[in-house]
């Protein structure tokens, strides 16, 4: 019952989606017919102008030519009012013809969508903290928020900021590096860290930001187009395992150098939460051409989608190898204690020499076994420390492909 009410459901919507194209295509005849007015009045001013033109090359006098060149100034005028008009119009056009293409692409993914999933859409869509994310369907489990962190709806920009910052500041002049002073220098992953991830601390637990390797993913396994929907340009991200997508509108960046807002209606940049170098981190970069991803300066201002779903091990595997950074400086510490150990046995039968030899050899000896065991000991220790690590990381590896089998497809 439930998924013969799903597909009647769909059947209807696409009934209105096609009710309301035809609507449109009558708002378009509308906006071309002001179209070809507009342009008419254009090409009158355009012969008036010319008219005028001619006219000044047969002026006598210079009162005549004053009075010519005065009225055409004024058509000068006039021309530029309705060219502006024009474009407004050519815009609106544009938008209305988007429009028309979106509610037939909508169409065309509802009927593919029921036909990938069986008519059963609500197990590919869900609700976290008040947010709304669509499985892709995507291997790795990855489940992407509709809307970008701070917007309350798919084609709003919202939040836009420096990587490892979680609010946007109040200027754009302060997104240089003389404004920054997070996160600099070598970093781990930052995925999931309430005080670096913008997605974890807007959005709280369970969102975060994507890692690099996420952002290939998806482009990986959807198509993609630069269109406008509902009225924004943007990238559309199409599901070629399960037909569902996600519209991440163009939101521009800051440059480094001088913090200024560009490229706002053509391109996008989203950061990654994967850090490169000392002053760098991954990012998807798109425009009307094309997506890929690269990297940006950490101190620009770049915008958030958020992901949740999959398994979170970044910091797993960073405290793993902080262990692993422990456990090897215990070991270097281990070494120079047997070395210690040795010089102090050499120096103990270099004493046995002396007319007191034999009990500085003792001694010697004496403090160079309890050195030796302390550093056996600590050796030993270390190597212990050095196996719980590896098993640690083992573990780990084997829980993450246990919850990537678990929510992959």
């Amino acid at each position: 019952m439930k998924t013969t009410y799903t597909y009647l459901l769909t059947a209807l919507m696409i009934i209105v989606a096609a009710g309301s194209a035809q609507a449109q295509s009558t708002k378009l005849d509308s906006l071309k017919r002001v179209s070809d007015a507009v342009t008419a009045q254009q090409s009158a001013v355009v012969e008036e102008y010319d008219k005028k033109t001619s006219e000044f090359q047969y002026c006598k006098t210079d009162e005549e030519r004053l009075v010519v060149l005065a009225q055409r100034e004024e058509i000068e005028k006039r021309w530029v009012k309705i060219n502006e008009k024009l474009q407004r119009v050519e815009r609106e056009i544009y938008i209305e013809n988007a429009r028309i293409a979106q509610v037939e692409l909508e169409e065309q993914l509802t009927k593919r969508r029921n036909i990938k999933q069986g008519g059963n859409t609500e197990a590919y869509c869900g609700v976290l903290n008040g947010h709304e994310w669509v499985d892709l369907g995507l291997p790795s489990g990855t489940k992407w928020a509709t809307c970008n962190v701070g917007a309350e709806r798919r084609g709003q920009v919202g939040v836009r900021v420096a990587w490892a910052e979680v609010k946007q500041k109040r200027n754009w002049s302060e997104y240089t590096w003389e404004g920054y002073t997070l996160a600099r220098g070598d970093m781990y992953d930052i995925a999931g860290d309430a005080k670096m991830d913008a997605a974890t601390a807007n959005w709280g637990e369970g969102w975060r930001m994507p890692t690099r390797e996420e952002w290939e993913e998806l482009r990986e396994y959807c198509s993609w187009d630069f269109v406008m929907w509902d009225g924004i340009e943007g990238s559309l991200f199409v599901s070629d395992i399960n037909a569902n997508y996600i519209f991440i509108p163009c939101a521009g960046y800051t440059r480094d150098d001088s913090g200024k807002l560009i490229y706002t209606q053509y391109n996008g940049a989203y950061w990654a939460s994967t850090p490169l170098g000392n002053d760098g981190a991954y990012a998807l970069i798109f425009n009307y051409e094309l997506n890929y991803v690269s990297t940006g300066m950490r101190c620009s201002a770049h915008s958030i989608r958020a992901v949740c779903g999959a398994p979170d091990v970044a910091h797993k595997a960073a405290a793993v190898a902080q262990s692993a950074s422990q456990t090897i400086a215990a070991v270097k510490g281990a070494t120079e204690s047997l070395a210690e150990a040795n010089k102090s046995t050499t120096e103990a039968n270099n004493g046995a020499n002396a007319s007191d030899g034999n009990r500085a050899a003792n001694g010697g000896n004496k403090s160079a076994s309890e050195t030796s065991t302390n550093g056996l000991k600590s050796a030993n220790d270390a190597l212990n420390a050095l196996k719980d690590t590896a098993e640690a990381a083992d573990g780990a590896v084997k829980a993450f492909k246990s919850l990537k089998s678990l929510f992959g497809r």
